[in-house]
C-alpha cells in the first residue's frame, strides 16, 4: 500500500479553495485534542475528515481530504489565533 499526504498549497489554489468549501459547514470535528497550556499558550487542535473527495474534487487519485484547526490563546493578552491546514 502507498500513502501520500500532500498539503493543498498555493499553487493548487483550485483544489484549497474547493477543499474549504467542502468543509465550510463542518460541524463536530471528528477528532478534538484536549486543551493545552504550553509557552504561556493555550492550545487546541480539531480534524475533521472525509473520503468523499473523489466525488467531489475534480482532482485525480485523491482518497481522502482533512482539515485542522488550531485555536492559539495567549494567555497573557488573551489574543486569540486560528491557524487552519487543507491537505489532500
Amino acid at each position: 500500500m502507498h500513502i501520500t499526504c500532500s498539503i493543498a498549497k498555493d499553487n493548487q489554489q483550485s483544489l484549497a479553495a474547493d477543499i474549504q468549501l467542502y468543509f465550510q459547514d463542518r460541524g463536530e470535528p471528528d477528532f478534538r485534542e484536549l486543551p493545552s497550556l504550553q509557552h504561556g499558550r493555550i492550545e487546541t487542535r480539531s480534524i475533521w475528515t472525509s473520503k468523499a473527495p473523489n466525488t467531489y474534487l475534480d482532482f485525480l487519485q485523491v482518497g481522502q481530504i482533512f482539515f485542522i484547526a488550531r485555536t492559539t490563546t495567549d494567555e497573557k493578552t488573551t489574543k486569540t489565533l486560528l491557524s487552519i491546514l487543507t491537505t489532500h
